[in-house]
């Protein structure tokens, strides 16, 4: 895989700040993850996204979190995007 152009990364730091504070404002428990895979449960594979929301609260019962921190269910993702470039 190639590394994303710097334009795409900017991009990325502009959504996770905007977020964060947009989120912050309407007191939302929600935190933006770095690591955190995303999983469909009838896929074999999970998948990285650019930005990832996270609902803290649905972790519990989410069955991959603890030891893969991968989330499967919508409740714990509020949203996702995957910034779209061409490289």
């Amino acid at each position: 895989m190639n590394q994303p152009s710097g334009e795409h990364e900017w991009i990325i730091i502009f959504l996770n700040k905007e977020i964060s504070s947009e989120s912050t404002r309407l007191d939302l428990y929600y935190g933006i993850a770095k690591t955190v895979s995303v999983k469909p449960p009838e896929s074999p594979s999970a998948y990285l996204p650019d930005v990832l929301l996270v609902n803290p609260v649905n972790l519990a019962n989410e069955p991959l979190w603890e030891t893969q921190a991968k989330v499967t269910q919508a409740a714990s993702i509020p949203l996702v995007i995957e910034v779209v470039s061409t490289n």
